[in-house]
């Protein structure tokens, strides 16, 4: 389940590297000649002292927010305007999600935020 979680937050950070700190850091792995460096242990790195639960909760809202933005052609996650995240939030309101959704996005926000640090 783990793994589950980290592979969907490198599909999140890879659609655009330079809208995080981590994906740059990334970027610049993919960059170097020593080719025993995997782009993921960066992640893993990132997330070590995050419980299992948390990646799996924060993951699966970062995700169902990127497939929102695919459907309304609106970029990626991590590089968003606070008018398109109002959009999402109604979007939750309006599609009849459970009423804690919202919540838990703005809690992913903020999580993805402090570990990817958004530029």
């Amino acid at each position: 389940l783990r793994t589950k979680a980290l592979n969907q937050f490198k599909v999140l950070i890879s659609l655009d590297l330079d809208a995080t700190q981590l994906g740059q850091s990334i970027s610049n792995v993919l960059g170097t000649i020593d080719p025993s460096v995997e782009p993921l242990q960066v992640l893993q790195d990132a997330m070590s002292s995050k419980a299992t639960g948390t990646l799996l909760k924060r993951a699966s809202s970062m995700w169902r927010f990127a497939c929102w933005l695919e459907s309304q052609q609106l970029g990626t996650c991590f590089n968003q305007t606070e008018q398109v995240l109002y959009a999402y939030m109604n979007h939750l309101r309006d599609t009849g999600s459970a009423p804690t959704s919202a919540s838990h996005f703005v809690e992913s926000l903020r999580f993805c935020n402090q570990i990817f640090k958004f530029q």
